[in-house]
């Protein structure tokens, strides 16, 4: 024998609604009611963009976000789906234009920044040429407008500075002539502003370079430090490694600032009234080679130093 169906001849709470999409009039079951159903088929429920209204603004997983990605990796691969603007730029499309134009002076978060400092260096990682293709490029256009060099002309060195512009760039780099051997190098924006803010107008491409400067600029009395030339002084004939061991030995071979015991390097011996004359034990001292170098600074702090270690 047949089962009769349950619900035959009975009312159902059901009703009949126009859809919102082509205003088809269908039923809703009291399930549908609930869910709040309001088109009669899929297809006008795709059609009418409901779907994406009902996720603006929602958190995707970042599993379903890598499942996107490799679907539409695959759709461009295959074809179905095309990259708008592959191979447009600014000059020939109206869209990119507007799109850059949006894009400056913006500032970023700090993921943003993060992601597309990652994309650049896994960018420059697969294809190496490409850099060293758009340094020579622009080596080649500065040696040809020098006046675009911001440490060369200070008009687009302000302008730089003001227009936000420059800073809403994250990854954008500044060219500079090295002021001892003119050559140019590439400094960050920030680091570039910051110096100058700082009052700093010379750059160098290399330690070598700053150093020679350093050598020129802070040379003999120009130095803070300059105390006459008294370190050109020879030292007396008494101050000779026999003394020096002695000094050392008397001081268990340990720092008096530090405490750090003597290893492969002898420890220095330091004259406390900094006289070189002046050869007493009394005078002399045992310190590491870190320590002998603080002394050379704010000497009278020193001197009053140790002479209260002495008399304790």
């Amino acid at each position: 024998m047949k089962r009769k169906p349950w619900n035959k001849g009975l009312k159902t709470a059901g009703k009949m609604i126009n859809c919102q999409y082509c205003g088809k009039e269908f039923y809703v079951r009291p399930i549908e009611i609930k869910r709040n159903k309001k088109f009669c088929s899929m297809e006008c429920f795709n059609k009418s963009g409901y779907r994406s209204s009902m996720q603006k603004g929602k958190a995707i997983s970042l599993e379903s976000r890598k499942k996107m990605s490799e679907s539409k990796k695959k759709a461009i691969e295959s074809g179905i789906l095309k990259i708008w603007n592959k191979g447009l730029t600014k000059e020939t499309d109206k869209r990119v234009e507007k799109y850059s134009r949006n894009l400056k002076g913006r500032n970023f978060s700090e993921e943003t920044r993060r992601k597309i400092s990652e994309s650049k260096k896994e960018f420059h990682k697969k294809n190496p040429e490409w850099g060293e293709l758009q340094s020579k490029n622009r080596k080649k256009y500065l040696k040809e407008h020098p006046e675009s060099i911001p440490n060369k002309n200070p008009e687009i060195l302000k302008k730089m500075i003001e227009t936000q512009h420059m800073k809403g760039q994250i990854n954008s780099h500044v060219w500079v002539v090295c002021y001892i051997c003119g050559q140019l190098k590439e400094l960050e924006n920030r680091t570039f502003n910051s110096r100058v803010k700082a009052g700093v107008n010379h750059f160098f491409c290399s330690k070598k370079c700053e150093s020679q400067w350093r050598s020129f600029r802070y040379a003999l009395e120009k130095h803070p430090n300059w105390r006459g030339g008294k370190s050109f002084e020879p030292y007396t004939t008494e101050f000779n490694e026999v003394l020096k061991q002695a000094v050392r030995n008397r001081d268990n071979q340990t720092c008096k600032i530090c405490g750090m015991k003597e290893q492969n390097i002898h420890h220095n011996v330091h004259h406390i009234n900094y006289k070189k004359d002046d050869c007493s034990l009394d005078n002399l001292i045992t310190l590491c080679h870190a320590c002998h170098t603080k002394t050379n600074f704010n000497r009278k702090y020193w001197m009053k130093f140790f002479k209260q270690n002495n008399e304790k």
